[in-house]
């Protein structure tokens, strides 16, 4: 699993294009959804849909998949802000 590190400041992720949205409805597994703060990584129209990059802004701070932006995800690496961890 990806996840920001915990010394990161999650305010940190709007330098790269990451908005904050509350109560923000993410896909969870094939058919559901869940309602949780996170940052999310609009697609290059400004939309939100499934395939955008979705940050969840609990204790565990982790990137939920799939990432289709993998150049995004590369200067989150690059910066030193994203972290592997085993789940």
């Amino acid at each position: 699993m990806l996840k920001i590190k915990d010394n990161v400041d999650l305010k940190e992720l709007e330098k790269f294009g990451y908005s904050f949205i509350e109560k923000c409805i993410i896909p969870k597994g094939v058919f559901g959804k869940e309602e949780i703060d996170c940052y999310v990584k609009l697609d290059k129209n400004g939309e939100y849909h499934n395939w955008c990059t979705f940050i969840k802004c609990n204790y565990l701070r982790e990137i939920v998949g799939p990432i289709y932006d993998m150049d995004n995800l590369y200067d989150l690496i690059k910066a030193d802000i994203v972290e592997k961890v085993d789940e």
